[in-house]
């Protein structure tokens, strides 16, 4: 019966002739009841006719109590290891439950981790190819920029260059004209008149190659260099050595 059974009192009340008429704290079947409600057969042993009616009765009610009691401590015995049984696979199933939850909740960690682990490796190539596209473009800003200022720069150069041919011509033809005028003026006679020309001539195709643009100006302009302008204090010292020479 469990520890309730065991700790169950059972009192006995008898009449005037020593017989059990209540029991208390036990419950009887319907069965027992029913047998002892129904009246002894006579015996023919000679001991059940010495006894009294009354000693047999309380004997059986007792045998037939104890029955009972039996019948009951085994019946909650059972409903005791029942329910024992079904805490233990609730305590297994909860248990069991509780790994699964664990297992569970340590994959989705692991997945979750592995999902921004790849998120931040994702967006860590996005940034890098960003960075790397703005520093391209500023690179081609930058190159543009170079580009349109040396263009600029070129056009200053030729546009100096321009010039400066313009007045070295200039410059040339009236130190050329000069130096002319005074061969003219040298010449005594008309028969040295074409000789004179013709020096002239070759005088002045020397002058424009040597004398005025020498080899190093025309490789400097050709470079990019600056060129010493040439004044004409330099053109009239040109053209005496050029008429020395002749």
């Amino acid at each position: 019966m469990g520890a309730s059974g065991s700790t169950r009192r059972v009192t006995f009340e008898a009449d005037e002739n020593e017989n059990i008429t209540v029991v208390k704290g036990v419950r009887l079947s319907d069965s027992v009841i029913d047998r002892m409600k129904e009246p002894s057969s006579p015996s023919g042993r000679p001991q059940s006719q010495r006894r009294s009616p009354g000693a047999v009765n309380d004997e059986e009610l007792k045998k037939r109590i104890a029955e009972e009691l039996a019948l009951e401590r085994a019946r909650r015995d059972a409903e005791a290891q029942k329910r024992r049984l079904k805490q233990e696979q609730a305590y297994v199933r909860d248990e069991f439950g509780k790994i699964l939850e664990r297992e569970r909740m340590s994959s989705n960690e692991h997945l979750t981790r592995a999902i921004l682990r790849e998120r931040a490796a994702t967006e860590e190539e996005r940034q890098k190819a960003q960075r790397f596209a703005r520093q391209l473009e500023e690179k081609d800003r930058e190159l543009k920029k170079h580009d349109a200022y040396y263009k600029e720069q070129l056009a200053r150069l030729e546009e100096r260059s321009a010039q400066f041919y313009k007045v070295t011509t200039e410059q040339y033809q009236k130190a050329a004209d000069e130096v002319s005028a005074r061969f003219n003026r040298a010449c005594l006679g008309e028969e040295d008149k074409g000789i004179v020309q013709i020096k002239h001539k070759t005088i002045n195709s020397n002058f424009s190659r040597r004398a005025f643009f020498p080899k190093n100006d025309m490789t400097a302009h050709l470079q990019g260099r600056p060129i010493k302008r040439r004044t004409g204090r330099a053109i009239s010292r040109a053209a005496a050595i050029t008429a020395q020479s002749v």
